[in-house]
Parts: C-alpha cells; sequence; structure tokens
C-alpha cells in the first residue's frame, strides 16, 4: 500500500519540492524506492524468519519514519535530491525487510487454516484495498480538502504508523 500512495505522491511532490519537471533524474528518485525493495526483501531473508518474524515490526516502524522525514525535504539543490534519494532508497530497503517477512508469515498460517490459494486471494485483495484506500485519500486530501502534497503524504504515513502499531500488537498475542 505504501509504495503505490508513495509513488503517486511523489509524481506531485519532486517538482514542487525539489523543482524535477520530469526526465531521468524523476524517474531515478522514483525508482529508489524499488530498488530499496528489492534489496530489502533480499535481505530479508538473513535477518527474519517464521519464528522470528515479530522483528519485521522494527522496520515497520522505520518505514514510517522515512514516510513521515522525506517530504519535509526542500530545495532544488543536488543535496535535497540525494537526500531524497538517500531517504527513498531508506525507505524502500526497510520495507522490503517488513513486508516479505510479514506475508511469509501470512502465507504459512493461512495455509494451515484456509489453504495456500485463499490465502493469497484474500492477501491480494486486502493489498489492493488498501492501495486503493491510500491513493483516494491521497487525492481526497488534496483535491477537497486542500492539503499541500507533503501534508498529505505525512498525514499517510501517521495513517500508516497506526496500522503498523495494530499489527505489532497482534503480533504480540
Amino acid at each position: 500500500m505504501i509504495s503505490v500512495v508513495i509513488k503517486n505522491g511523489l509524481l506531485l511532490w519532486i517538482p514542487a519540492n525539489l523543482g524535477i519537471k520530469s526526465g531521468f533524474p524523476l524517474s531515478l528518485i522514483i525508482g529508489m524506492t524499488a530498488i530499496g525493495i528489492v534489496i530489502g526483501s533480499l535481505l530479508a531473508k538473513k535477518y527474519t524468519s517464521i519464528k522470528t518474524f515479530y522483528r519485521a515490526n522494527l522496520f515497520g516502524f522505520i518505514v514510517t519514519g522515512f514516510a513521515i522525514l522525506f517530504p519535509f525535504i526542500y530545495g532544488h539543490q543536488l543535496f535535497s535530491q540525494v537526500l531524497a534519494c538517500l531517504l527513498l532508497l531508506g525507505l524502500g530497503i526497510s520495507a522490503g525487510l517488513y513486508v516479505i517477512p510479514l506475508n511469509a508469515t501470512l502465507q504459512e498460517e493461512g495455509s494451515q487454516v484456509v489453504g495456500i490459494g485463499k490465502t493469497i486471494a484474500v492477501q491480494n485483495f486486502t493489498d489492493n484495498s488498501f492501495m486503493l484506500f491510500g491513493t483516494y485519500s491521497v487525492y481526497l486530501l488534496n483535491a477537497r480538502f486542500d492539503f499541500s502534497v507533503t501534508a498529505s503524504l505525512v498525514t499517510f504515513g501517521l495513517v500508516y504508523l497506526l496500522i503498523v502499531l495494530y499489527l505489532g500488537a497482534l503480533s504480540r498475542k
């Protein structure tokens, strides 16, 4: 969910805050999150397992921190652009370290309860529902309530924090 909302938000945020209107720099900044997710998913096997998936909650909080911090970067200098790339790379790595163990645990536990096919179907439905909700929420905050892109992304980061806190509380039970 967060990757889709951030990608869509970046299309509005980058021109407004970093002054990049199009071209390779815009694609590079947006792509940093995807590169980070790939790196994080490769590292996930080393840092978590089905038995220690609760460790992934830490990375969920880190994702939230990055998601709340990066919209405050402002400036048309190279430093601001590099800082945005580094924060989005960190966000992506943390997201990979959070989502991959979460999905593996969900599929492992769900396969024992309702079967792997139904588990994946419910997981995909939930993912797509959250993506739709997140994208529409950012649009609604911008269009209807006149929020800035930065305020919308920070608000979404705070909502994501609440979701991570809820999932962390569930994993302790």
